[in-house]
């Protein structure tokens, strides 16, 4: 039986820093994103290479005032739908989901990719997504036989999906639990989380 957990909730949640804690925590797990085959997908198309695109991806502008994620980059294609400038890798990220892939091949695609590394994966039985965000993903990672997917929102003070495309996901079908995550608490939203999956 695998076990996959799903954490959704706004930015600086945590979302990352617990999928690493389980990680090097919890033998046989393994830290993984639905966004990965689509990041995968903006490498291939603009030639970008997976080094450059995360050193820019994980860092803030020196003054702090913007991630250079929401910088436009001239790595990237221009946006002509937005003043013909070079598209952010934010802004390309949705524009290839949005715009090129979903409408083609379902809003579910990306879950689909999800499902199938864990289904073929034969050296890990637990995964921890750090961005369950789309309801159609979360379904697709459902549907897996002989898995458990056990949803976890996380809420902190003062954190939301302003200015985000996600929000939270509820489903009857899913065990969900809500986890909140205290100011430099995130050691007891992760033992939290662990006694629930283990």
């Amino acid at each position: 039986m695998k076990t996959v957990v799903c954490l959704n909730g706004p930015p600086r949640t945590g979302k990352d820093t617990l999928a690493r804690m389980f990680v090097e925590n919890c033998v046989a797990t393994r830290h993984c994103e639905n966004k990965a085959a689509l990041i995968r997908l903006c490498l291939e198309v603009s030639g970008v290479s997976k080094t450059e695109w995360y050193a820019r991806y994980s860092r803030r502008r020196v003054d702090k005032s913007a991630w250079f994620k929401d910088v436009p980059w001239d790595s990237l294609p221009k946006n002509k739908f937005y003043k013909n400038k070079h598209f952010s890798q934010r802004e390309f990220l949705i524009y290839m989901s949005e715009d090129v892939i979903k409408p083609h091949f379902g809003e579910a695609y990306f879950g689909k990719r999800s499902a199938d590394l864990v289904k073929d994966d034969e050296e890990n039985d637990t995964f921890v997504f750090s961005d369950g965000g789309f309801y159609p993903e979360l379904l697709e990672l459902a549907k897996l036989e002989d898995t458990k997917v056990i949803l976890v929102r996380l809420r902190r003070e003062g954190c939301n999906f302003d200015n985000d495309s996600r929000d939270y996901l509820y489903s009857e079908d899913i065990e969900m639990h809500d986890i909140y995550v205290g100011e430099n608490q995130i050691d007891k939203a992760y033992e939290q989380i662990y006694n629930l999956v283990f």
